[in-house]
């Protein structure tokens, strides 16, 4: 088995930040699991996050009053928007999740990231950190 904790969770983040875009606004998760590896994500980058159905219902979460005003009014314009998982296997919830974007009709910039794909499932996403076989 190939584990990781959540302290690898993080470090692995960490590493993975100069290979992602720069200009990502809105961090969005994958959830379940993908909750985790999105808001530590979030929180490295600065930036606002939230979950698929908030991103589709045009929702952020709140940071706070000292962060509130960068999040608000954001998804109503253009937004560099990325959607993370922290692994992919067969890649059938990856697809619902771009098809519910999809057929969103958003006018936003999505692309997709998973910290651990498995072998031959990376290329359902657009960045990932480590591919990992199974089982993890």
């Amino acid at each position: 088995m190939r584990y990781r904790s959540v302290a690898d969770l993080d470090d692995d983040v960490v590493e993975w930040l100069p290979r992602l875009p720069r200009d990502l606004e809105l961090v969005v998760g994958i959830p379940r699991s993908g909750l985790l590896a999105a808001s530590l994500l979030a929180l490295h980058l600065n930036v606002a996050m939230t979950d698929v159905e908030g991103l589709v219902e045009g929702r952020v979460l709140q940071p706070g009053p000292r962060y509130a005003a960068g999040v608000t009014g954001l998804l109503d314009k253009p937004t560099n928007i990325l959607v993370v998982d922290d692994s992919v296997l067969l890649g059938r919830q990856l697809q619902a999740v771009k098809e519910r974007i999809g057929a969103a009709d958003l006018r936003h910039t999505v692309r997709y990231a998973a910290l651990y794909p498995a072998p031959g499932s990376e290329h359902y996403v657009d960045f990932f950190f480590e591919i990992v076989e199974t089982p993890r």
